[in-house]
């Protein structure tokens, strides 16, 4: 009886440090993926305007959201393969709140799209992305499983703070983009 109870332990110990290196690689690749959102935005622009193409209004609306739709996707199956080791089941709460996430920044991008002199109409929705950013943060460093690191911290309070205000001031979005890339690098790091 008493090894079994040993073997118990030591088996919830090795799944624990699994669970604990998909979720850190999870977290490090999504830090990777959306550090560069900022450089193929960039990309985009830069080719249209070297090019000197004229793309209808709509067009300079619908390639970001498929560019942003394809990172949403990617970082959707990065945490539904790190989440399918957990114990417990809660697709259905994930895919809600992962939607109305996306909806936040889709909306708070069409609203600098559409109202680009009234600052009140995009700066409302990306304060809403932000503040289910900062929800995202809690469940998953405070209540869930991993431990927040240092670079942790750095990624999600540059979000939170720069991401509204990088609407006004471009460059911002290239600050944040380098802290998430060291945090990504930093979180890949520690699992290998």
């Amino acid at each position: 009886m008493k090894n079994a109870r040993e073997l118990i332990r030591r088996t919830r110990k090795v799944a624990g440090k699994i669970l604990y290196r998909e979720l850190r690689k999870a977290m490090g690749l999504y830090y990777l993926l959306w550090s560069s959102l900022t450089l193929s935005m960039g990309l985009f622009y830069s080719i249209i305007y070297t090019f000197n193409l004229s793309l209808p209004s709509l067009a300079f609306i619908a390639i970001p959201f498929s560019i942003i739709l394809v990172y949403f996707f990617l970082s959707y199956n990065l945490f539904r393969k790190a989440s399918r080791l957990r114990k417990k089941r809660r697709s259905g709460r994930f895919q809600l709140i992962f939607m109305i996430i996306a909806s936040s920044l889709v909306l708070s991008i069409l609203a600098l799209n559409y109202y680009q002199y009234n600052s009140i109409y995009y700066v409302t929705p990306s304060l809403v992305y932000d503040a289910l950013m900062i929800y995202i943060f809690y469940r998953t460093f405070v209540r869930g499983f991993l431990r927040a690191k240092i670079y942790d911290y750095l990624a999600f309070t540059s979000f939170v703070i720069l991401f509204p205000i990088s609407f006004y001031y471009y460059f911002l979005d290239y600050v944040y983009s380098i802290i998430w890339l060291y945090s990504g690098i930093s979180s890949i790091l520690e699992v290998f």
